[in-house]
């Protein structure tokens, strides 16, 4: 079974925070960037006791689950999994980045345990199918941003399929994705074949001002 590596990284969170700062359109009430960075460079010692805490329940949480995560992973993708270890950095700004070079992403470290098993699985989904999918939508005409968007979309699977047999919360869609999940919900019901979802989602997001 693939592992998964927790980390608590000051760093890694400060570097998140500058990331917010240089993106466009942030969401309203997002951050205030002074302040959160100078929390972020003074966890105090409680704080760093609850996120320790924290990552020794999903530790004993994947340990006790993980192969059977990973198994509904392979399944949906209809691939095994690409890597034999994860890392997980911990986050406490609202983006939660992903890199696939490195198998590594980052979790809100302050929501509860459940919500981040939900955006555990949702970024492991990513990873996987930008691993195994990203060559072959880009071959098929989208672009970088449209394959992200399809990325995001195609998460909606976890929710119908998977998360609720985990007694877990659902996976939240963006509001400009509701109206083509809704959509492609309806296809996937009739014919549960994630290569066939894949093309479709290529041809209804090329239609789409996404």
């Amino acid at each position: 079974m693939p592992k998964i590596i927790f980390k608590i990284d000051k760093n890694q969170d400060a570097k998140n925070w500058q990331r917010v700062t240089n993106m466009v359109n942030l969401p309203h009430g997002l951050i205030n960037v002074k302040n959160n960075q100078k929390k972020i460079k003074n966890f105090s010692a409680e704080e760093m006791k609850r996120l320790e805490k924290n990552k020794q329940r999903l530790e004993k949480y994947f340990k006790k689950n993980g192969s059977v995560i990973f198994l509904s992973i392979e399944k949906l993708t209809k691939k095994p999994i690409y890597t034999n270890t994860f890392h997980v950095s911990f986050t406490t700004a609202g983006l939660m980045p992903y890199d696939i070079s490195d198998s590594w992403f980052m979790i809100p470290a302050e929501k509860s345990t459940k919500k981040q098993i939900t955006v555990i699985i949702h970024e492991l989904y990513h990873l996987q199918v930008a691993h195994y999918y990203m060559k072959y939508c880009l071959m098929k005409g989208l672009s970088q941003k449209q394959f992200s968007e399809l990325n995001e979309i195609v998460t909606f699977i976890l929710t119908v399929s998977m998360l609720h047999k985990l007694n877990l919360p659902k996976d939240k869609s963006y509001p400009k994705h509701k109206k083509l999940i809704k959509e492609l919900q309806r296809f996937w019901i009739k014919d549960k074949n994630f290569e066939k979802l894949l093309d479709k989602s290529i041809s209804t997001i090329k239609l789409s001002n996404l």
